[in-house]
Formats: C-alpha cells, structure tokens, sequence
C-alpha cells in the first residue's frame, strides 16, 4: 500500500513523500517487520495542485474552451464548452467537431485547420448544435499546441448569441426605416398607388432576413361594392388570380383581416381558408390589414412556406408598412378630393363670369331688339294689310318677341331676373318654329305634314 504525508525535514522546511510498504511474515504466517520506500513526489505534488488550480480556472470560465486532435475528436473540455450546449462531460468528449458544427461549418473543418498548422493560430466564425436541437452562434480563438510529440488545436469560443440578436436587430429596423423612408419620398412625387403598391411588394419580398415566399398580393377595398379587389400581385397563379380578384369582407383570411382590422395567420391550407382553387400548394399566410381610425382600405397578403412559424419580428415589419401605405393612400385621396374641390371651384368661377357677361348681352341686345320691334310695328302701321311687305313685317316683329325670349333666358342664367314658369302648347311652339325655318330654309313636305 502507499500513502501521502508531509515530513519536516532538518531545515524545518516541509516535503512531500510517498511511502509504499507491506509487512515481512514469519513461518506461522505473523507479522514480524515492515518494509518500506519512501520518495519525494513534493515536484510531483506542485505540478499536481498548479494542473488542479489551472483546470479550475479553465472550468470556471465564462468561454468555452475545449483541445481537439487533428480529426476533430475532442481530448479535453471545460464545464462551460459542454454544459452549456446542453450536453454531458462524457457525451461532449464522444462528439467531434462535425458532430458539433452546423451543415454550413462542417464543409470548413479540414480548411481551418490547415490554417492554424501553418499560421500557428487563427479566428473565425462558427455555428455550433446545441443538444435541444438549437443553433449557437460562436467566435473561435483557435491555436496549435504540442504536447507530449503530438499536435493538438486549442479553441477558445464565445458565445455570440446576444451580439447577433443585437445586430438582428439593428438591421430590421435598419430595413423597416429603408423601406419607410423609399414609400413616403414616393408618395411627394406625382406617382400613382399602383406604382406605390407594386413597390411596395418589392420591398417586402426582397428583405433577406424575412422567411417569405417570393408571393403575395395586396388588395384594396372597393367602397361601392364593399370587396377587396386584387391591385398587385407576385407569384401567383392564374387559377387563383381569377378566384381571389375581388374577395367580399369576412370571407377567408384576407376578408377576415380588412373586417377585424386584426393581422391572420395560418401556418398552412386550413378550413380558415374559403376561397381555393385546383392544385394550390402548402402554404401559410400573413395577411394584414391596410387601415386608418375611421376606415379599412385593403389588405398585405404574403406567402409563407408550410408549416411556418409566426414570427412577431415578421409581422411588426409588415404592421408598420401598412400603417405608412394607409398614410400614404389616405394622403393622395385627400389631395385628389382637393383638386376636385379646385376643378369644381373654378367651374363655378367660370360659369359666374359666363353668365355676367351673358347678362351684360342680353340688355345690350334686348335695346337693339326693342329699336327692330319699333321700326316694324311703326311700318305696318302705315301699310296697307294688302302689300306683301305686311306680311314680312309681322314675322319681323314675331322673331324680336323670340329674341325677347332668349335675352330673357339669358337674364335667367345670370340670375338678374326672376324664373316665371307658365304652361305653354307644344303644338304652338312647333307651328312657330316651322315659321322660322321658311324664313331659314326650304322645309320638306313630310316635315310640313302633321
């Protein structure tokens, strides 16, 4: 058996020794001596408590630290390089490195570390699979050690986890404030909604961190017939451009989100979706409304893959663009019922001058047709009922009492006299255009006939 003790030596400095000693037997089989050896192991012991104080430090760090050989099989690793993927000390020392790495990572394990054997030390990006099946994003500081004539890499790896969410982050709303900023510089210029719908279904399918398919729709909502009408669309299949062109409100999931004024998902094809066609593949759908305080007009519609996951990120990206393409739509509206109003305005501008002027002719020519009238009726007076020219003088003085009439109308339009309506005999008025058009023109006789 041995045994570890402290021994004070003469100097009254204190060694390590190690005794290895059994007892010396006689005949009978009794212990008679003991034998022994004694050695110094206090070099020994120092080595060992400094790999113990040093193997505590590596296991209390925050990093993960693990040595693998040259074909990836891990020889050692600290408590955070195992525990913290979710895994055992022993499952983790079974694993390699391309159990570990992701599929997009695993392809550059031979590459990388053939860098590190010629550069001595490297650093890079890497992906690693947690035991839940989750994906943990790392920074490798990985370097080439030797110990005992064999060659072994050293990693040294922080979690990058909440960096990359950080810089998720910034580009969403690096995105969102893009594509804000591109529909509201569009929206001051003289550009229709349709160019502004068609891009802003560019925007959204174009986003790389968005998990969409490259289709989707948008839809607004005609007020008269109170459907949803297809304005814009990606991807989409004929069949289903026909069926889904105009959607009443309430009916599948585009009608149920301009109704509720509420964003619907559905992870794939379910009962929720009403209207289908032949041959629709699995999908999913976000579709979110399009709406001011007082109004709904129209729906987002974009396609997912089946079986997706709502995403929050996802829809708060989508939100917010409606809630600009409603600023925007509702702001054109205004401006075109403000040019309407203007057109109107100066109609009525114009027509008051019209008729202004019109007044202004019609006392001019009614002093003109009162001097004609005069004359006439001055000349039949002193003329024989047996001349042809008495006959000429009363249609002249028939025509000034038409003439009377139209300045009188004329009046009316410019308001400057008051509207006397009285019943007149068409027949009458017939007879007396017939009158003018003798004096005008030669009348067929199947015009003349009654």
């Amino acid at each position: 058996k041995s045994l570890r003790l402290e021994h004070i030596r003469k100097d009254k400095s204190i060694i390590w020794v190690e005794i290895h000693g059994d007892f010396i037997y006689d005949a009978q089989g009794n212990p008679q001596e003991i034998i022994g050896v004694t050695r110094d192991i206090t070099e020994r012991k120092k080595a060992e408590e400094s790999l113990k104080m040093h193997s505590q430090l590596l296991d209390n760090s925050t990093d993960s630290i693990f040595l693998n050989d040259e074909k990836g099989r891990f020889i050692y690793a600290n408590k955070a390089a195992y525990e913290t993927r979710g895994y055992t000390k022993e499952e983790f020392l079974a694993m390699t490195l391309a159990d570990l790495d992701t599929p997009e990572y695993v392809k550059l394990i031979e590459s990388r570390i053939r860098q590190v054997k010629e550069k001595g030390r490297a650093r890079f990006e890497a992906a690693h699979r947690c035991k839940d099946g989750s994906v943990m994003p790392v920074e490798v500081n990985t370097s080439a050690v030797e110990l005992g004539g064999k060659k072994y890499f050293l990693a040294v790896m922080r979690d990058m986890t909440e960096q990359k969410q950080a810089q998720g982050q910034t580009q969403r709303s690096y995105d969102t404030q893009a594509a804000i900023n591109t529909l509201l510089n569009m929206s001051l210029q003289d550009i229709p909604v349709d160019r502004i719908l068609n891009e802003t279904l560019d925007i959204i399918l174009s986003v790389p961190w968005l998990s969409f398919q490259s289709r989707g729709a948008i839809f607004l909502v005609n007020e008269r017939s109170h459907k949803l009408e297809m304005k814009m669309q990606r991807g989409l299949d004929p069949s289903l451009i026909k069926e889904c062109a105009e959607v009443p409100l309430g009916r599948c999931l585009c009608g149920k989100a301009a109704q509720e004024r509420k964003t619907q998902f559905a992870r794939s094809v379910d009962k929720e979706h009403e209207i289908t066609c032949s041959g629709i593949s699995p999908q999913g759908h976000y579709c979110v409304p399009i709406y001011t305080r007082d109004r709904t007009l129209g729906v987002i519609n974009i396609y997912l893959k089946d079986g997706h996951s709502y995403s929050q990120k996802e829809v708060d990206f989508l939100e917010t663009l409606a809630k600009t393409l409603a600023g925007i739509i509702s702001r054109q509206e205004i401006v075109r019922e403000k040019e309407s109003a203007q057109s109107q305005l100066l109609q009525a501008q114009k027509m008051e001058a019209i008729g202004i002027l019109s007044g202004g002719i019609a006392h001019d020519f009614n002093n003109i047709l009162g001097a004609v009238r005069g004359y006439a009726e001055l000349s039949l007076m002193d003329m024989d009922t047996t001349s042809p020219l008495h006959e000429n003088l009363r249609h002249i003085i028939s025509a000034s009492d038409r003439g009377k009439n139209m300045t009188n109308q004329l009046l009316l339009f410019s308001r400057k006299q008051n509207m006397n309506p009285s019943v007149c005999n068409l027949n009458d008025r017939s007879r007396s255009r017939h009158a003018r058009l003798d004096c005008a023109c030669e009348v067929p006789d199947e015009i003349r006939k009654p």
